[in-house]
């Protein structure tokens, strides 16, 4: 007789705990945002309150175009959040709107409060009364994993002002808790950056404010944590080589807030804000993740990354190109940018002569463009730029799954100044939710352009059906340009 056993599984559904953390507020008022006040709560816990910071916008050059301050906090959650906003009395809110517009977050409004709410982890910025020029940025972000920890043997604590800066002999960590640290009077001027050994970890903790730079060659250095890497002491870099009559050169005075360009370079989670020239520039097979840029110069990049890296999960709000697509089979995805009025959110090439193939950029959306003008047939303000390609060949470039939000002033430009060719190029999946303002072009008086592949373009709602539609201006050696 056969015996027939039944299996009973019995599952056991578990609570799932939610958690919050916000960060302390730096000890000097000048951070304090003079405009908002957050608080943060989840179910069954008093609220908490999340330090909104400023950032005013020292350029005064740019006219009417750009926004006058960058308001922001920052809290890390798992669960769900409840967000409650409140403005000064002399601003009633009467309306307010959450970009991306895609996520679809709703808020509600009672007096001078705004209060939204959050399931998942978020980098979204809030435009009450339709004032584009004072939005509040949240960056609500995941539970940090990994927090060194501050009584290691191999860490170094810079609220106890240590004389040893750092150990070239052995991998550090580097830890700044909450406070503020200026590295610059610590000896580590903005061009040689403070300098990173093999190994080294950077960590920032929430609250935490380090103005200066930071710099390495070497192999398998990361800087990463919830605080804010400054630049706003200094004056633009450009602008202070000129004050002082010495001729610019990018190569002797780089001035980079975070320059590793030793292989596998890690950045994540911090928040860069008003630095005097890039935010970040990592070698070969690195990683930039969850990161948040702000700068107002004209020459504030994002990102320059070496071949083969990954930029992903980040939010950019620059003034020059936000990230370089400068290197061979880099990858970026799921990145949010609001688009100021100069420099191309994607840029191919700027006096590039090595060749570069392989490149990918996915599933990025564009919450807000403030290009208002752009240089006829050889600017650097599209979303998709070349500029000056002086000799490269340039190849196997895929942008897809881009969401551009509202209106914007051009979504292609691409110029060949000198010899050099760029082919193989698929845009697939664009949509524009508003109007493209100006011509698209192709410029290749100096050099050929071939194999545009222009796939499920939408503007306004519509399917474009023909090139006419898309308005591409064709220059030069343009040849198998194809839309469908």
């Amino acid at each position: 007789m056969k015996v027939l056993l039944g299996l009973f599984f019995l599952t056991v559904v578990l609570p799932v705990h939610a958690a919050l953390e916000t960060y302390p507020r730096p000890a000097d008022n000048r951070w304090i945002s003079g405009r908002y006040t957050v608080e943060v709560s989840q179910e069954g816990a008093p609220a908490q309150p999340a330090y909104v910071y400023e950032s005013t916008n020292p350029f005064h050059g740019a006219g009417q175009a750009m926004g006058e301050a960058n308001h922001w906090t920052t809290f890390s959650f798992s669960g769900s959040v409840t967000i409650t906003v409140t403005l000064p009395a002399a601003i009633k809110p009467t309306s307010v709107s959450i970009l991306p517009a895609s996520y679809g977050i709703s808020a509600r409004i009672s007096g001078q409060k705004i209060q939204l709410s959050l399931d998942q982890p978020r980098q979204i910025a809030l435009e009450i009364n339709g004032d584009r020029k004072q939005p509040l940025f949240l960056f609500a972000k995941e539970l940090e994993q990994a927090v060194p920890d501050l009584g290691a043997a191999n860490v170094i604590d810079f609220s106890r002002n240590p004389t040893v800066h750092n150990d070239p002999a052995k991998p550090n960590i580097l830890y700044f808790p909450p406070g503020e640290y200026d590295l610059v009077a610590l000896g580590y001027d903005l061009n040689k950056g403070f300098p990173l050994d093999a190994g080294d970890i950077v960590y920032i903790a929430g609250g935490a404010v380090v103005h200066g730079a930071f710099s390495s060659h070497a192999e398998n250095v990361t800087v990463r944590g919830r605080g804010v890497i400054s630049g706003a002491k200094w004056r633009a870099v450009r602008h202070r080589y000129a004050d002082a009559q010495i001729p610019w050169n990018y190569g002797k005075y780089r001035e980079i807030a975070v320059y590793l360009h030793g292989p596998r370079a890690t950045v994540e989670g911090v928040t860069f804000t008003d630095p005097v020239h890039f935010c970040i520039s990592v070698g070969d097979d690195s990683l930039v993740r969850g990161v948040q840029c702000f700068g107002w110069w004209y020459t504030t990049d994002g990102v320059r990354a070496g071949d083969r890296s990954v930029v992903e999960d980040s939010f950019f709000k620059v003034n020059d190109d936000v990230v370089k697509v400068y290197c061979n089979d880099m990858v970026v995805r799921r990145c949010l940018i609001w688009a100021q009025m100069n420099g191309a959110p994607f840029q191919f090439t700027w006096n590039l002569k090595d060749p570069v193939r392989g490149v990918r950029v996915s599933d990025i959306i564009i919450m807000a463009s403030e290009v208002t003008s752009d240089r006829e047939l050889m600017g650097n303000r599209a979303v998709v730029n070349s500029r000056l390609n002086m000799g490269a060949a340039i190849s196997d470039f895929v942008f897809e799954r881009i969401r551009i939000e509202g209106d914007v002033y051009r979504v292609l430009g691409l110029h060949i100044g000198q010899a050099g060719s760029i082919r193989d190029i698929t845009l697939r999946d664009i949509e524009v939710t508003g109007r493209i303002k100006y011509f698209n072009y192709l410029n290749a008086t100096g050099g050929t352009i071939s194999d545009i592949k222009l796939e499920n373009i939408r503007v306004a709602g519509q399917r474009l059906k023909t090139l006419d539609e898309f308005i591409v201006v064709e220059r030069g050696d343009v040849s198998n340009v194809t839309l469908r």
